[in-house]
């Protein structure tokens, strides 16, 4: 099968450069953003840069650099095609299942053409060429070819609560898996997915009941060790396997319990078989009399052995510039020594900008003093903070499953949108690894240039014309306004302009799921509608954000535009204020294809 499909991929890898290519050129008439990227991470063990265009009706990038000492090159465009989305070069593919509720960020890359259309009530795509290796970079855009395969999605809705799903991939093993989703309520859904994925049966059944107090999820997944959606040289995501369960109850927002029960099956090499894993766990969080506590339990099993850990961390705020909090895990292995660590930390808060954090820690016999804090400004955001994240995977040999570790993020804009920035990341098994990238924004808008003509019979007569600043006055620059159905984005001064065919009052909105900028912002003000008026009549509108720096709030609105796009993010360590996650097992993968999200780094978590 595979020998059969390998001169259609050749044939579809032409095509689709050549599509990237004619998109470069652009269209008269028509703005362009350009993103500049380039920079060295020893997490994807890769150093390059890419460029990424949009511009109305198209959108894409290309990128080459170094990935483990070889040249390689990428390059994706996605455009309008009569009533069709049309995907050429390297893109993100989600395979998700409609009982897919403890890992709905099942995704891989593939290179070569896709087609896709939403008609009525019906949805599908299909997409031909190779899946890909791509490179784990935000910065780099970059795949190297793998096996040859095809595949057709298709979703239809058969009544307003039942939805029908199938999922086909033809490759070196076949793929068909069908399912159906029910929403008996509005708060109850149900569903269930069957077939063979990789010539292996699948079969699984889920429920989510979503109520103010609690949430519940419940699924089983009869899936074979050698199971996998698509047959990939690198495999991305862990599978989950057999009874998941999962509760949590939150009565009020002083008061939280949770109770887990998750089996992953590890990603699948071409030929090796699933490792597997088993994590239970409960967790309490409170807030009373001013302090906030959290308390973790976790019993793992990976290849027969057991492992016991458990977590308790308390803070609270002394006076209205001093916290001071307190942590203790211990990890105890079926085989092998225990282990633990008690710590204290003290922060002082010095204004709205600048923080300061001290840590002390004592494990095996030592005692060490460590600190971190974090500064922001309109040119300079540092962050320093200790972080603790539970690996079931990474051995005792190794220190155990709990890995205490230091995230670190910089990010300085020397002018208008040239930014130098570096983040730390933590691997799935415990390790820390690191990146480093400068990025630039470049706006070319058609006949506003000397020698450029306006093309009349593209450009609506009517304009909406503003300002989007921050709090201090600064130019928010990438900002993503929607107008009459329309997406406007700031250039570098933070001003945009929207053409509309006719006069009237419109709607605007701030898409702040559209962004292009990484830092994530909240609005001030901003008039809810716009006039649509000739050039010569327009006034600037004017919208005021400000840049958000409270990190529980950072938390809930990155949650919140994550949801909005349905992005995958790889699993990261929490700040120590909150409970540990249990880190699937995932290859430290990155689509840096995608379209940037504002407040994920470009569209992907750190």
């Amino acid at each position: 099968m595979i020998s059969c499909l390998q001169p259609s991929v050749r044939i579809v890898h032409k095509l689709a450069v050549l599509v990237v290519f004619v998109a470069l050129a652009g269209k008269p008439g028509q703005a362009q953003i350009f993103h500049l990227q380039g920079g060295s991470s020893s997490l994807a063990s890769a150093h390059g840069g890419s460029l990424g265009f949009q511009a109305p009706g198209y959108e894409g990038g290309i990128g080459a650099g170094m990935v483990n000492g070889q040249m390689q090159f990428g390059a994706v465009v996605r455009t309008d095609f009569f009533d069709y989305k049309l995907t050429a070069g390297d893109d993100t593919v989600r395979f998700t299942l409609p009982t897919d509720i403890f890992n709905d960020n099942q995704y891989f890359f593939g290179r070569g053409l896709g087609l896709s259309q939403q008609k009525g009530k019906t949805t599908w795509s299909v997409f031909g060429g190779a899946t890909s290796t791509v490179i784990g970079a935000p910065f780099f855009q970059a795949a190297k070819q793998d096996a040859g395969f095809g595949l057709l999605f298709l979703e239809r809705r058969l009544s307003p609560r039942l939805k029908f799903v199938s999922r086909s991939v033809v490759s070196g093993k076949q793929t068909f898996i069908n399912g159906f989703e029910y929403q008996a309520q509005p708060w109850l859904k149900w569903a269930v997915s069957g077939g063979v994925g990789g010539n292996a049966p699948y079969r699984a059944v889920s429920m989510v009941a979503d109520r103010r107090l609690f949430t519940f999820k419940a699924a089983y997944i009869d899936a074979d060790q050698k199971f996998r959606r698509v047959s990939l040289e690198n495999p991305l995501n862990s599978e989950v396997t057999r009874e998941n369960l999962a509760l949590d109850f939150h009565p009020n927002s002083g008061f939280g319990f949770s109770v887990s029960r998750q089996h992953f099956l590890s990603p699948l090499q071409f030929t090796s078989i699933s490792q597997e894993a088993l994590v239970n766990q409960a967790s309490v969080t409170s807030v009373w009399q001013g302090f906030r506590t959290n308390s973790s339990l976790y019993l793992s099993e990976t290849e027969g052995l057991r492992n016991l850990g458990y977590l308790v961390d308390a803070s609270r705020l002394i006076t209205r510039n001093l916290e001071a909090g307190f942590t203790f895990n211990r990890n105890e292995p079926e085989n092998g020594k225990a282990s633990q660590t008690v710590g204290g930390r003290i922060r002082e808060i010095f204004g709205r900008r600048f923080s300061l954090t001290q840590y002390l820690s004592h494990a095996g016999g030592q005692t060490s003093f460590n600190f971190g804090g974090d500064f922001n400004s309109s040119r300079l955001t540092l962050s320093v903070s200790h972080a603790v994240t539970y690996a079931p995977f990474r051995p005792a040999s190794a220190g155990g499953p709990f890995v205490n570790v230091y995230n670190v993020s910089i990010r300085f804009r020397l002018f208008q949108q040239l930014e130098l920035s570096a983040q730390s990341n933590v691997a799935p098994d415990g390790r820390v690894r690191y990146t480093t990238s400068a990025s630039n924004y470049l706006y070319r808008y058609a006949g506003l240039m000397p020698g450029e003509s306006h093309a009349t019979t593209t450009i609506g007569k009517y304009l909406v014309k503003g300002l989007v600043v921050d709090e201090q006055n600064n130019a928010v620059a990438g900002a993503a306004l929607r107008i009459n159905g329309e997406i406007a984005f700031t250039d570098s001064e933070g001003h945009f302009v929207v053409r509309l065919p006719r006069r009237g009052r419109e709607r605007l909105e701030v898409a702040f799921e559209d962004f292009l900028t990484p830092t994530i912002y909240e609005l001030v003000s901003a008039p809810s509608h716009v006039e649509a008026v000739l050039e010569q009549e327009a006034k600037d509108v004017t919208v005021i954000l400000r840049r958000v720096t409270d990190p529980e709030k950072l938390r809930n609105l990155r949650s919140q535009l994550l949801a909005k796009q349905q992005s995958t993010a790889v699993p990261h360590a929490n700040d120590s204020s909150r409970t540990p996650e249990v880190v699937a097992p995932t290859e430290s993968s990155d689509s840096s294809s995608r379209p940037a999200v504002a407040g994920a780094d470009g569209g992907h978590l750190p």
